[in-house]
């Protein structure tokens, strides 16, 4: 299976592709716009005669993560593509999605998106089943891949909307951020390898120390999704430190140069560097950037010092607008 990470700036767009006794499935997790276009969309575009989807899945409901949705769900329509399975984390009562964003035009392209995948359900039939992305959900992919979920759990659901009732009267960006409880963790695995990677969307520190509390991941880890574009808010050390055991670490960054945020933190890239994990970002920025600059500087400061030359440096960590691992 190979797992892309499409540059789509501060946001997520991941496509997943695997053969399925010979033939080629793909699943799509999140959907962002970037630069006036839809990188998912171009991305379809080159796969020849593609029929179906084996799921497309929403991991949250924070703008960067599914803004493309809208022009994808148009796209598979105009197409006649089959969606067999859309995955959401929209769970409970409706009125607390009116707290997932802070900006009113972003919330109503949030009830667009809900609009447009109930209506490709119920009246066109594009989208065969909906379900709930919640603690164990799981699907087989065949040839030996499975998707299962690790979070959101009921915990996570509580624990938002008890963040929703203490701040909505005063905070509503606060209530906001409370939506990346509700980020999904996937478990993508191959049964013939026995390699597992996550993807992580923006789950928070919270949900991995449950998952390390419970002891929820016992093999070791292939690869990961770092979590939340490098936010330090998501880095909870222990888990990593339990399961990044084996001798191939591979960690992805999906982050773009957003001046509100400015991910990946330096703390996380330092972090998972020092694990010896292999790093690779969609774009070199913010703290990724100042970590590996430092690192390059030291590097060709100690070479001179030992008059050696330059060549003994090794490209370790990669950027581009397009990364992918295989699993």
């Amino acid at each position: 299976m190979k797992i892309t990470f499409l540059n789509v700036g501060h946001g997520d767009s991941i496509v997943l592709e695997w053969l399925d006794k010979g033939t080629k499935k793909i699943g799509l997790v999140d959907c962002n716009n970037f630069q006036d276009g839809n990188p998912t969309i171009d991305y379809l575009k080159l796969i020849d005669d593609l029929k179906e989807l084996e799921f497309v899945a929403l991991s949250h409901p924070h703008i960067d993560h599914y803004s493309g949705f809208i022009s994808l769900f148009r796209f598979v329509e105009e197409k006649g593509i089959i969606i067999k399975r859309f995955i959401h984390t929209l769970h409970g009562d409706p009125k607390y999605l009116n707290w997932a964003e802070t900006i009113e035009n972003d919330r109503k392209k949030l009830q667009l998106v809900i609009d447009l995948f109930l209506e490709l359900k119920d009246d066109k039939n594009i989208i065969k089943t909906i379900d709930w992305a919640i603690l164990d959900w799981s699907i087989p992919l065949g040839d030996g891949y499975s998707i299962r979920t690790l979070s959101p759990s009921d915990s996570e659901i509580r624990t938002r909307k008890s963040k929703i009732h203490y701040y909505q009267k005063e905070n509503r960006f606060l209530c906001s951020t409370s939506s990346n409880y509700l980020s999904t963790i996937f478990l993508i695995f191959n049964n013939d390898t026995k390699k597992y990677f996550l993807l992580t969307s923006d789950a928070l520190d919270y949900s991995f120390e449950r998952l390390f509390n419970s002891n929820a991941v016992k093999s070791s880890l292939f690869g990961t999704q770092i979590p939340h574009h490098g936010s330090s808010k998501s880095l909870y050390k222990k888990f990593w430190q339990n399961i990044f055991l084996n001798s191939e670490k591979k960690a992805l960054i999906s982050a773009g140069f957003n001046k509100k945020y400015k991910l990946p933190d330096f703390e996380v890239v330092e972090f998972f560097d020092k694990l010896g994990v292999e790093i690779s970002i969609t774009n070199q920025v913010h703290g990724y950037k100042e970590y590996f600059d430092d690192i390059n500087y030291k590097s060709y400061e100690l070479i001179n010092a030992l008059d050696d030359d330059s060549e003994h440096i090794v490209e370790k960590y990669s950027y581009q607008n397009a990364i992918s691992v295989n699993i």
